[in-house]
C-alpha cells in the first residue's frame, strides 16, 4: 500500500470512528422522534385518572412506587396537607386530589374530554378535563355575611395539559386557560 492510499484509508477510518465518539459526547438528544400514537397517549391519561381514583385508599409506599416507576412529574398548585416539594408533592397530590375539606369525593373522577393541542417531533401536548363531585365545607361567614352556605357537594371541572415525549407521559400541569363550561 502506498503512502497516499494509507493516508486515505486512515482518513476514512478516523472519520468513521470519530463520528460515533462524537455522537457519544454530544449534548443534543440522539433519540429519534416517534410518530404520534394518539390512542397510546389517551390510554396513559385514562390510566392516570384510574390511579387518581384509587390513590386515596392506597398506602404511601404503593403510591410512591407507582409514581416513581412511571417518572411522572406534577406541576400544579393544588394544596396538599404538607408543605413539601418535588417527588413528595407528587405523591401527596395523587393521594389527596380527591379529598376536599377532609372528605373524599363520593364519586370517582371522570374524564370529560381529551384534545390534542400540538405534536412536534417526538413532543406532544394533550389537554384533558376532569369532572369531580367535590365537597365544599360550610361557610357561615361568607363574604361580609353574604354568600353563606352549608356543607355541599358540587360537580367541578379541572383542565390539565399533559406533556408526552415519544408517546410517553412525562408530566402534567393545571391548565386554567382552558375555559370549561
Amino acid at each position: 500500500m502506498k503512502r497516499r492510499e494509507l493516508l486515505g484509508v486512515g482518513a476514512v477510518a478516523s472519520v468513521l470512528l470519530a463520528s460515533s465518539a462524537a455522537n457519544a459526547c454530544t449534548i443534543l438528544p440522539t433519540v429519534k422522534a416517534k410518530a404520534l400514537r394518539l390512542a397510546e397517549c389517551e390510554r396513559q391519561i385514562h390510566e392516570l385518572v384510574a390511579f387518581m381514583n384509587q390513590a386515596p385508599g392506597l398506602s404511601q409506599d404503593v403510591v410512591s412506587e407507582w409514581v416513581d416507576r412511571r417518572n411522572i412529574n406534577v406541576y400544579y398548585e393544588y394544596p396538599v396537607s404538607e408543605n413539601v416539594g418535588g417527588s413528595l408533592y407528587n405523591y401527596l397530590f395523587f393521594r389527596e386530589f380527591r379529598i376536599s375539606g377532609g372528605k373524599l369525593d363520593p364519586d370517582p373522577i371522570k374524564i370529560k374530554e381529551i384534545n390534542l393541542i400540538r405534536h412536534l417531533g417526538g413532543n406532544s401536548a394533550l389537554q384533558f378535563t376532569l369532572i369531580r363531585n367535590q365537597f365544599f365545607p360550610e361557610d357561615l361567614e361568607g363574604c361580609n355575611g353574604l354568600f353563606t352556605h352549608g356543607d355541599y357537594f358540587d360537580k367541578t371541572e379541572t383542565a390539565f395539559i399533559a406533556r408526552f415525549f415519544n408517546n410517553k407521559l412525562m408530566s402534567f400541569r393545571d391548565f386554567p386557560e382552558w375555559f370549561v363550561e
